[in-house]
């Protein structure tokens, strides 16, 4: 058994759950493909296979132009992504060609970090065209995901995507919903594998587990986020590869059929329709509301608000309610509230001065509904 299902098996676990909604959970790979080719070789299907495997999808966030440079992609890679599109991952475009026509920097495309400001409205049509005909002619595909080179866009961006009928754009912001009409936002959630090396391999399993725990849990969606070329086998052996495959089988151990793998157009679809999906992946029902700590990070105090409807105390345990502190690994540190209360709103002070710098955990259960926040301590 794996590092992280032999720890799941003995942490308190089941404190921290709330709800049994499903978590769609997407992998997604920027820079399709990457001029370095330092790690050799330079194919996806390591990686593919391996989330495969696991029952999973991946959405490939692809430059156009690279599969017309030779000194990158000789043909192998079209072919791929062609044999990709068979096994049902996704292709997103990810702009034109990833260089900025002002400055001349690799890092953006439709604003220019040089300068602070978006490129001119004609520009960005032009480059977001070339890069539609490009997939177009090389893949047979007319792309319905765009992702911007840089993670920067503005309205005018969001505005030329509508017009060419994208459905949906991911962005770093967390907003996810329509950023302009026809338009749907859908977030990456964290990278935990840029660069990574053996030396932070576990760390960044069990901060991956306890994140799905706690955004996951409370937005019902995950978008693990991943770049070429640390995709590739010759990337240390593949480490990336292997870290994605026990992050998915933890989760799988732990949340069981509740975890549902999608690409990311797949997962804007379950949430655009308020009525079947947003109304079920609240963390927090509507008669129960949990607010976030203030000040946080914090030393050595901290506030906690929430809020008991009337509606909730019927089905609760006599009123009982609780509020609890755990750390990273699922022990309580401290119980805050643990009494009956009447509905209201209610305020709290926590001291944590006996307790190390670090994440913690504030748990609100009344009767069945329980909500999670995260706070930080920081001496």
């Amino acid at each position: 058994m794996n590092y992280l299902i032999r720890i799941l098996r003995s942490l308190c676990l089941p404190l921290l759950l709330w709800g049994q909604n499903p978590i769609y959970v997407v992998l997604r790979i920027d820079d399709i493909q990457s001029r370095n080719t330092t790690y050799l070789p330079k194919n996806l299907s390591a990686f593919e296979h391996a989330a495969e495997s696991r029952g999973a999808k991946v959405t490939y966030v692809t430059i156009p132009h690279r599969l017309l440079e030779s000194g990158v992609n000789n043909g192998s890679l079209t072919v791929e992504l062609k044999n990709s599109l068979l096994h049902g991952h996704e292709i997103a475009q990810h702009g034109y060609n990833h260089i900025c026509t002002r400055c001349g920097s690799t890092g953006h495309e439709m604003y220019c970090d040089t300068q602070k400001s978006a490129v001119a409205r004609g520009v960005q049509d032009s480059l977001i065209k070339n890069g539609m005909k490009v997939l177009k002619d090389s893949l047979g595909i007319v792309p319905a995901l765009f992702v911007s080179p840089g993670h920067h866009e503005d309205s005018t961006t969001y505005q030329l995507l509508a017009e060419q009928r994208f459905k949906n754009i991911s962005t770093t912001k967390s907003l996810r919903g329509e950023v302009t009409p026809g338009l749907f936002n859908i977030p990456s959630t964290k990278e935990y594998t840029w660069t990574m090396t053996a030396s932070n391999y576990h760390s960044q399993l069990s901060a991956g587990l306890i994140d799905v725990r706690t955004i996951g849990q409370e937005s019902g969606c995950f978008v693990f986020l991943f770049h070429d070329p640390f995709t590739r086998q010759g990337y240390l052996n593949g480490i990336v590869i292997s870290w994605m495959g026990e992050m998915l089988d933890s989760l799988k151990a732990e949340y069981g059929d509740r975890i549902k793998f999608v690409t990311l157009s797949e997962a804007a679809e379950h949430f655009k329709n308020p009525t079947t999906v947003r109304s079920n992946i609240t963390a927090v029902p509507a008669d129960m509301s949990l607010e976030q700590n203030y000040p946080n990070p914090f030393n050595p105090s901290t506030t906690i608000e929430y809020n008991i409807a009337p509606q909730i105390l019927p089905g609760s345990a006599n009123g009982v309610v609780q509020l609890r502190v755990y750390d990273v690994l699922g022990n309580v540190v401290s119980t805050v509230v643990n009494e009956s209360q009447k509905p209201g709103k209610y305020s709290v002070q926590f001291n944590a001065s006996s307790l190390a710098s670090g994440m913690y955990f504030y748990r609100l259960q009344s009767g069945t509904n329980v909500a999670v926040r995260k706070m930080v301590m920081m001496k």
